[in-house]
């Protein structure tokens, strides 16, 4: 019996609730999904040999490493998975430096219908019909 591909996703936002929110929201698109405080957390995670991501959603101000700068690692070191960034701020300065990175960028309040056609039209290639026949579950890296 063979399982659809299971797609990994990795959520790096540094305030906790919206943390929790977009990962409960992206498990519900049929992703595992793991979530991090912190773009240094994140990159740390992507450069494990296993890690195996499809999908990168990023908060932008962010402390220790912003988004932009993980965005811009993680494009660096060949990665070409989706990437989704989010922003309250607007900070114009990242918003045009990760303009250079193929990300597609999402404000606060996010727009979660939006999000969710977004993220199944990047992902298509690792997605097919949801037969439910493994599970969705959503990690939280411990600090």
């Amino acid at each position: 019996m063979t399982h659809p591909e299971i797609k990994r996703a990795l959520v790096a936002e540094d305030e906790e609730c919206v943390r929790r929110v977009l990962c409960k929201l992206i498990s519900l698109y049929g992703f595992d999904v793991t979530g991090v405080e912190n773009g240094r957390m994140a990159l740390d995670l992507f450069n494990k040999a296993d890690a195996g991501f499809n999908l990168l959603v990023a908060d932008l101000d962010m402390p220790q490493m912003n988004g932009c700068d993980l965005v811009c690692e993680v494009r660096r070191l060949g990665h070409q998975i989706p990437i989704i960034a989010v922003t309250g701020f607007g900070n114009q300065e990242l918003v045009d430096r990760i303009s250079t990175c193929d990300v597609r960028l999402f404000e606060k309040p996010i727009d979660f219908k939006a999000l969710h056609s977004h993220i199944e039209l990047i992902t298509s290639p690792f997605s097919g019909p949801s037969t439910g026949a493994y599970s969705r579950t959503v990690r939280f890296a411990e600090r």
